[in-house]
């Protein structure tokens, strides 16, 4: 069966009538991707994510398919590849000191507050554009595996919320700076959160987003010549046949083949792997400049070439 991401596209429908009056409709349109995994296979209900227990597959006899690595680490936390839908594309209310339950959060309910945004992909606009995986990069978990050796044409990647919002602005964002440390003040002045519109500064407040193991991150900016590279290396039959970078942000005067580019991705970007060969397995991983840069990242529309 062919599967289809899903894209809300605005269709206007009028409608003629013998009184002369006319009507307008929207509707959400399934726009097809006939040669690439989407994971649309993969049961979700909307804005929400699952860490399976074990290894799953995705795709069909037109798409191919392959065979995710996953390791449920038990406690919300997991190494290699897990399915997603969600698009959170602020810090999360709930671990704001200004909007904190009363009472608090437990620790499981922290841990699923810092998953909103590790398993949410970074996209300019607000997406829905269906399921995607998110990958975490620990040794070499992060892998996936071709029911039959090919070449693989493209992948799609993203950076997760996660990602871009402590790589932008650090675990602590308000309207106060210290440029010493590189950090917001968390006692700071309030501020808009980020990709909110609302004006009303009944909204403002100071945000907070650690990494699972309390982390506090600084921006990536705050050290020049910073990086986050996503390598992708392909095998068959055991023997590496080459690697990709690719790199999710990165400083002036980094990437060698593009010196000028300066970025922390904020939306899909195309990523081709041809030059990998026919190949039976993809291992991805990813290097920094930060140590405590978090090693996530999210994959969709994975291309085997037929």
């Amino acid at each position: 069966m062919k599967k289809n991401k899903l894209i809300i596209l605005t269709a206007m429908v009028v409608c003629f009538i013998v009184s002369a009056t006319s009507c307008s409709e929207e509707k959400e349109i399934l726009v097809p991707y006939p040669k690439d995994i989407t994971f649309e296979d993969i049961q979700l209900d909307k804005f929400t994510y699952n860490i399976p227990n074990a290894a799953f597959t995705a795709g069909d006899n037109e798409t191919g398919v392959i065979t995710a690595n996953v390791i449920n680490n038990g406690d919300g936390t997991f190494s290699g590849f897990a399915p997603s839908n969600r698009n959170l594309r602020h810090y999360p209310w709930n671990l704001s000191p200004d909007f904190e339950p009363a009472g608090g959060l437990t620790p499981a309910q922290k841990t699923d507050e810092i998953n909103s945004t590790v398993m949410s992909c970074m996209t300019y606009y607000p997406s829905h554009s269906g399921n995607f995986l998110v990958g975490t990069t620990h040794n070499d978990d992060a892998y996936i595996t071709l029911n039959s050796a090919a070449v693989v044409e493209h992948i799609l990647v993203t950076n997760t919320s996660f990602s871009y919002l402590t790589g932008n602005y650090g675990s602590v964002y308000s309207g106060t700076y210290d440029a010493t440390t590189g950090k917001y003040d968390i006692d700071g002045t309030p501020v808009r959160n980020i990709n909110i519109d609302n004006p009303s500064t009944d909204r403002y407040g100071r945000f907070y987003l650690p990494n699972h193991n309390g982390d506090e991150l600084v921006k990536l900016s705050f050290n020049s010549g910073y990086y986050v590279k996503l390598t992708i290396k392909g095998y068959n039959g055991g023997t590496q046949t080459g690697a990709v970078d690719f790199y999710l942000a990165v400083d002036t005067g980094v990437n060698p083949d593009f010196p000028a580019h300066k970025y922390i991705l904020n939306d899909w970007r195309k990523v081709d792997l041809t030059s990998l060969g026919t190949v039976d397995k993809l291992v991805f991983n990813i290097t920094s400049s930060y140590d405590k840069a978090p090693k996530y990242f999210c994959l969709d529309g994975v291309r085997i070439k037929k």
